[in-house]
């Protein structure tokens, strides 16, 4: 089977975490994590994926089509009136057998490849109790440059960055901005007052 380079990287992540799961909002996050670390190190995306700043950060919204390929997703129950319906799980799947020994060649460049073992296995690293760190890798998502600069709903433009542009640094951790919203909310009397001069 033929893939393209964004079916590689997908892949080659999925695999890096087959036995942690990490469901769509953390493969989003890996993969730009990893597209931020490309710009600013060597200057260019790994993929030609989009990505989208939605409620949850940055997502791709052809993600979900190129796991299909790869995986598969776990079911949930609902109840909808008084019938029991299925869907499909997006916060847990599977690789499917036939990619897990399946000798592929990802055929990456070295610098592409460095790029991806370097993040994703420092990742791997952070994990503990099988769990990946998710409060961590979305405040990576979350408080970077290009997501903050982005408006909702619009594309993402991490090319206009460049490289060595720092665009990998986390701004600030999710931990001080509850510190200052905790601040903000003791003191907001004072800072209105403060505002309204």
């Amino acid at each position: 089977m033929k893939l393209s380079k964004d079916e590689k990287v997908v892949l080659y992540t999925m695999l890096k975490f087959k036995d942690i799961p990490i469901g769509m909002l953390g493969l989003n996050k890996l993969l730009y994590d990893c597209e931020l670390n490309s710009v600013d190190l060597n200057g260019k995306t790994l993929t030609n994926l989009d990505f989208i700043h939605y409620n949850l950060g940055p997502m791709v919204k052809e993600l979900y089509d190129i796991v299909r390929k790869f995986a598969d997703f776990d079911k949930k129950n609902y109840i909808y009136g008084e019938e029991i319906k299925e869907e499909e799980d997006t916060s847990n799947f599977t690789v499917k057998k036939e990619y897990l020994n399946n000798d592929i060649d990802f055929d990456f460049s070295e610098e592409d490849k460095k790029i991806l073992d370097n993040v994703l296995d420092e990742w791997l690293d952070r994990c503990t109790q099988g769990r990946i760190p998710m409060s961590s890798l979305i405040n990576v998502a979350y408080m970077t440059e290009p997501l903050l600069e982005t408006p909702f709903n619009e594309k993402i433009d991490l090319m206009k960055y460049g490289k060595n542009s720092q665009i990998s640094e986390v701004l600030i951790h999710h931990k001080e901005m509850k510190q200052i919203i905790k601040n903000a909310k003791k003191y907001q009397n004072e800072l209105l007052d403060f505002i309204d001069g």
